[in-house]
């Protein structure tokens, strides 16, 4: 019975915010445990351009300084499978419920994005991001 996951999803989706939405509706056993199986997903964006980044500037960190995509995937590689403090990470709302800042890295993918859209240069004008 129920909705066809489709159509679940769709109505789903049209009572969320417009920044939310629901990706995918499956249906699972009755043996499945929503709260044991729950996984956190965490998303960090750096933004090594010499054009900074305007419309992520709440959700991206922006740095001029090129980085060393490999090194950075050959350090996370030692993270993957072990329990890791976040607390420098936590929000104060976590720390003062007294939560437990330690989590388990299941995996870490560090992908190259390309740069920011700018606008293009204006007649007459060079785009300083270029050479």
């Amino acid at each position: 019975g129920g909705l066809p996951p489709g159509e679940l999803r769709a109505g789903l989706t049209s009572r969320l915010p417009e920044d939310v939405c629901v990706r995918r509706v499956s249906l699972a056993p009755a043996s499945f445990d929503p709260r044991r199986a729950a996984r956190k997903r965490y998303t960090y964006q750096v933004c090594c351009h010499s054009v900074r980044p305007v419309l992520d500037r709440a959700t991206t960190w922006y740095i001029k300084e090129p980085l060393d995509l490999d090194l950075m995937r050959r350090a996370a590689a030692h993270m993957v499978g072990r329990p890791l403090d976040f607390t420098s990470l936590a929000n104060s709302k976590i720390l003062a419920a007294d939560k437990d800042p330690v989590c388990l890295v299941h995996s870490i993918d560090i992908l190259a994005l390309p740069p920011p859209s700018a606008a293009p240069p204006a007649p007459g004008e060079t785009d300083a991001a270029e050479p």
